[in-house]
């Protein structure tokens, strides 16, 4: 879908901008779109509760971890409406 593959040039535009960064996903249609068309840079660079089970608010405290685990990427969350 047209509309879909545009919300997953967002994140695409996240990864090129912040190379080795890791991208966090809450429960928000572009991260929904990015499950089916996102091309994952590396394994680790991509985490998200977006898979159809409501899992909101999971985005903020995953991208804590990620920034405790890997201090030097820069992690970034993407939340939306009711995710946070």
């Amino acid at each position: 879908s047209p509309g879909l593959r545009a919300q997953t040039r967002a994140v695409e535009a996240i990864r090129d901008a912040l190379p080795g960064s890791i991208i966090v996903g809450d429960s928000t249609q572009p991260v929904y779109a990015a499950n089916l068309y996102y091309d994952h840079d590396r394994p680790g660079g991509w985490f998200n509760a977006a898979t159809g089970f409501g899992a909101l608010g999971y985005g903020p405290p995953a991208a804590i971890g990620a920034a405790l685990a890997v201090p030097d990427a820069p992690v970034v969350c993407l939340t939306g409406d009711g995710g946070f």
